[in-house]
């Protein structure tokens, strides 16, 4: 499906598929190894890792999920909206170049993002889930997976259907227009509250923000608080 640059529409996917033989494919990701056979599900907190054309073998935390988020694809295309995001640091976690690397789960390497763009202080992965959905592809270990004709799929659910994000994901809804609508507002979405005890809402900005814009951004949304973050504009990978 194409990306909409449209300012009221939005995306979920930044992905591509291509066929090859067999023979030239393996099933190992370099610097990590065999990831799981099944997919998991991103969550706020979770440590990943991933293994990328720029920087190699890195390690990262997510910080973010449901992220509605801009992302810069440059002068000639400009400027694309997506929802249901995840969001990582530090920023050393991927540069350009990077994109189209699996985000695994650090703990059980299985595979829960697809790292497409971000910034210098963080990185924006779709989540798996969506990715497979809309290509309408599954997850094989191993070659000889890969060539059985009817192969048990695990239904996967995106991050915003766990219990605690989905009560915060249909009060972002309500809320995140406005917001975006902040001048060097960049992004929106649910993670850690400054004190790492609950939930709460993330807003990441431009850097140097300027005070009339902070000014706008509210300290809490129906009662849950909001969480600043300089992450800088995010810029396709």
């Amino acid at each position: 499906m194409p990306l909409s640059f449209k300012r009221l529409k939005f995306n979920t996917v930044d992905a591509a598929i291509s066929e090859t033989d067999l023979t030239l494919s393996g099933t190992t990701i370099l610097g990590i190894g065999a990831p799981a056979s099944t997919a998991g599900t991103a969550a706020v907190g979770m440590g990943v890792i991933k293994s990328g054309r720029t920087t190699g073998v890195t390690t990262g935390t997510i910080v973010a999920v449901n992220m509605t988020v801009r992302v810069n694809y440059g002068s000639s295309c400009g400027t694309a909206t997506f929802k249901k995001q995840v969001s990582i640091t530090p920023g050393t976690f991927s540069d350009s170049g990077d994109s189209g690397s699996v985000i695994l789960d650090a703990a059980t390497k299985k595979p829960v993002a697809l790292l497409f763009a971000g910034s210098s202080k963080g990185t924006i992965g779709n989540p798996i889930a969506y990715v497979l959905s809309q290509l309408g592809v599954s997850i094989h270990a191993t070659i000889a997976a890969a060539t059985e004709e009817n192969s048990m799929e695990e239904e996967i659910q995106g991050p915003d259907a766990d219990p605690q994000v989905a009560p915060l994901a249909e009060i972002q809804t309500r809320h995140e227009g406005k917001l975006l609508q902040i001048r060097g507002v960049v992004g929106i979405g649910i993670g850690q509250t400054a004190d790492g005890k609950d939930l709460g809402f993330i807003v990441h900005t431009e850097k140097n923000l300027s005070s009339q814009s902070l000014k706008r951004i509210p300290a809490s949304l129906e009662g849950i608080p909001v969480r600043i973050i300089e992450s800088g504009e995010f810029t396709a990978r």
